[in-house]
């Protein structure tokens, strides 16, 4: 809003709220249950003859339920004063932004399995038999 106080004073007062929300889920792709992450180790395979061991991952979207939202106020005052010379401005800007998000990853935890070495067989797997167990929890913070 701009006000003419007289033709060399002029005063100028600007007022803007921005607000932003974004939300992340998963898609219908994926079930609501999601997926967790499986780590199958020592799983054998015969490359050129000889065996060789790795692990095998599959699993975990590796995506949690996040979102984001934030709020910005900003109050703008400018007051134009002009002389046959010199033009001044002077005035103040106000700015409060209040933020609140809640981010998470890897919820779904990790299960670990073993192959037995000698017999090759994923049975543990088969009957979801983990030897390890992890989950990285988010840190929440609590607002007052």
């Amino acid at each position: 809003m701009r006000s003419s106080i007289n033709s060399r004073l002029t005063n100028e007062l600007k007022v803007q709220h921005l607000y932003t929300y974004q939300s992340s889920e998963p898609g219908d792709q994926l079930p609501d249950a999601n997926i967790p992450r499986a780590i199958i180790e020592n799983v054998t395979s015969s490359v050129n003859g000889a065996d060789r061991r790795t692990n095998v991952q599959f699993g975990g979207h590796r995506f949690a339920q996040e979102w984001f939202r934030n709020n910005v106020f900003q109050v703008v005052n400018n007051l134009y004063y002009n002389t046959d010379n010199i033009k001044y401005t002077f005035g103040t800007d106000l700015m409060y932004t209040r933020g609140h998000s809640l981010y998470g990853s890897e919820v779904n935890g990790r299960f670990h399995y073993n192959v037995h070495p000698n017999q090759g067989r994923w049975t543990n797997y088969i009957e979801n038999k983990p030897y390890r167990f992890y989950r990285e929890v988010p840190w929440l913070m609590i607002q007052v």
